[in-house]
């Protein structure tokens, strides 16, 4: 999910910005598209005109005969990681952020016990 939200990315500017504004309280799990449980951004259904009621009952793998066909490349899906995503920023600066999370780790665990 965080490195969707970079400027290297092939996703549109509308996807970044909603990563950046979500919450996992925005992730909705469904199995309504593809057969297939899946994370799913609630705000790219809300946006292609899709109400998010629809999705929460699996009972059924398709949509009801009541929504149009329609193309999905519109709906973007995330993890529950997405409360990371702050900003959108380049990939060398995300993976410089992980070198150093990763140096901090190694230094704290290798701290004897107090």
């Amino acid at each position: 999910t965080r490195f969707i939200a970079t400027p290297e990315s092939l996703a549109v500017e509308a996807y970044r910005a909603m990563l950046v504004a979500a919450t996992e309280e925005d992730i909705i799990l469904t199995s309504q598209l593809t057969g297939a449980p899946a994370n799913f951004l609630m705000p790219s259904f809300i946006a292609a005109g899709v109400d998010p009621a629809i999705l929460t009952d699996t009972s059924d793998k398709t949509f009801s005969t009541n929504v149009e066909s329609r193309a999905w490349k519109d709906i973007g899906s995330a993890g529950h990681g997405v409360r990371a995503v702050t900003a959108v920023k380049p990939v060398a600066e995300i993976v410089a952020l992980t070198d150093i999370y990763a140096a901090l780790l190694v230094a704290y665990f290798a701290k004897p016990p107090l």
